[in-house]
């Protein structure tokens, strides 16, 4: 199988997010509460340590719309944006869960001929009749 750049960058970046939410947070919140860093240094590398999390937000939010269109993950993408999107990933990239991006079409016209047969419905268009008074 064949990895691409962007397939290692955004691999990478998943491995930053997860640490990031589950150390990075948590300490950079305890050193600010226990006032050994103050609100302007929280700040800085608050933002820093935000800016991986937005790009993996980001391209999850790309993947899905050009891969993974008629899965209900949007909204939890939407919701819950940075915190969601290493689970999202972690699904449809590591696990390689089937994704969702094209309607079953043999199953939708064999419904389709199903009810033109039973509501007996003529595909062909009919012309009007015009009636001179």
């Amino acid at each position: 199988m064949k990895t691409t750049l962007i397939d290692r960058l955004t691999f990478v970046l998943w491995i930053l997010n997860i640490i990031v939410i589950v150390v990075g947070f948590p300490l950079l919140l305890t050193l600010w509460t226990k006032r050994i860093i103050s609100f302007e240094t929280f700040n800085d590398l608050f933002q820093i340590i935000w800016v991986p999390l937005v790009i993996l937000w980001i391209y999850s939010i790309f993947f899905f719309f050009k891969y993974d269109r008629y899965s209900p993950s949007i909204i939890f993408l939407l919701a819950f944006n940075v915190l969601y999107s290493p689970f999202y990933y972690y699904r449809v990239k590591i696990r390689k869960r089937q994704l969702r991006n094209k309607i079953d079409r043999e199953k939708a016209e064999s419904v389709f001929d199903k009810l033109v047969v039973e509501e007996g419905i003529d595909l062909e268009e009919e012309k009007p009749t015009t009636t001179n008074n």
